[in-house]
């Protein structure tokens, strides 16, 4: 599994336990959460797709 994968992952999760909080600060911080990881996906993605550009794969 990649790096990106994995971050999704842990995005999904955030979402997931935001839906199961009542307190809305809670709520707040874990969709903030989800968001930072999702944008470390996407970094992630980039990355790899910039070392297979330089690799020639």
């Amino acid at each position: 599994m990649s790096r990106a994968e994995d971050y999704r992952r842990y995005a999904a999760e955030c979402v997931r336990l935001a839906a199961s909080r009542e307190d809305v600060n809670d709520k707040a911080l874990l969709l903030h959460m989800a968001e930072q990881w999702r944008q470390l996906a996407q970094r992630a993605d980039k990355q790899q797709s910039e070392q297979r550009a330089g690799n020639g794969s």
